[in-house]
């Protein structure tokens, strides 16, 4: 009776290397919420698959699991390509079945640079097993906690608002002091969306589907790939000059002199 509104908006291909660029010069602005954001486009996982990963596989992995951990990296040697692939074991949120995804080399140099400094800037999640940590607080006793959906909720608008991906409205100013709304017109769900768009279009609907590990093509199709439109649309079916190229055209003799 009511027609379901389906939202598969998504960044275009220039907006995506605009925000990655920036992301992988100034990473150290904002270490945590700019890796999250960046693994979120380069490998097009959920949201709660990525919040809980470990910097390396636990040893007591159910006991982990009720801890939060949701997977972990690891390293492996490609023979080949004759190099060393950073991979993220994911333990599904959907149907529970564990998967090995290869991360960019982008992605995979930034987890690197928010390693190293953990030695550093980060010392105080050098003791943490999960990637994306939060600060300890005093009314917290466990100090190893990973982000929630509201982690960088703050953040990511102001983010967004930066790349014109957010809006934002003056609610109230006393002298330099402004105070905003913003609305966001992307969340980070449309992130997947936008992996699953781009990566379908390189590779295919039928690859995109087993990427995300959706149930079939329908579901990826309906909620997350955009086709094309301009590639779709055909005004020369069959070329008459391609059809007739391997022709060789007969001399014509005789007519009027």
């Amino acid at each position: 009776k009511y027609a379901v509104e389906k939202n598969k908006d998504f960044l275009d291909i220039e907006k995506v290397l605009e925000i990655r660029n920036y992301i992988i010069n100034e990473q150290w602005r904002d270490p945590h919420f700019l890796s999250y954001y960046a693994l979120l486009v380069e490998c097009g996982e959920r949201q709660s698959d990525l919040r809980g990963i470990y910097w390396s596989k636990p040893h007591n992995l159910k006991q982990e699991i009720k801890n939060g951990c949701t997977g972990w990296i690891y390293k492996k040697y490609d023979a080949e390509i004759a190099t060393e692939i950073t991979y993220i074991h994911i333990i599904d949120s959907k149907n529970r079945k564990p998967a090995d995804i290869d991360i960019t080399d982008e992605a995979a140099q930034l987890l690197q640079k928010l390693d190293e400094m953990r030695s550093d800037k980060l010392s105080w999640c050098i003791t943490s097993k999960f990637i994306f940590a939060v600060k300890p607080r005093p009314q917290s006793e466990n100090i190893s906690e990973c982000i929630t959906e509201n982690s960088y909720r703050w953040k990511m608008e102001r983010f967004h608002h930066k790349f014109g991906l957010a809006t934002r409205d003056l609610i109230r100013s006393r002298g330099k002091m402004k105070k905003y709304k913003y609305r966001n017109i992307y969340t980070l769900k449309h992130l997947r969306k936008t992996f699953a768009t781009h990566y379908g279009r390189e590779h295919g609907l039928e690859a995109t589907t087993e990427r995300l590990r959706q149930s079939s093509q329908k579901v990826t199709s309906d909620h997350y790939f955009n086709y094309d439109r301009d590639k779709i649309k055909v005004r020369h079916m069959y070329s008459p000059k391609r059809e007739r190229s391997a022709v060789k055209p007969r001399a014509v003799t005789g007519g009027k002199k």
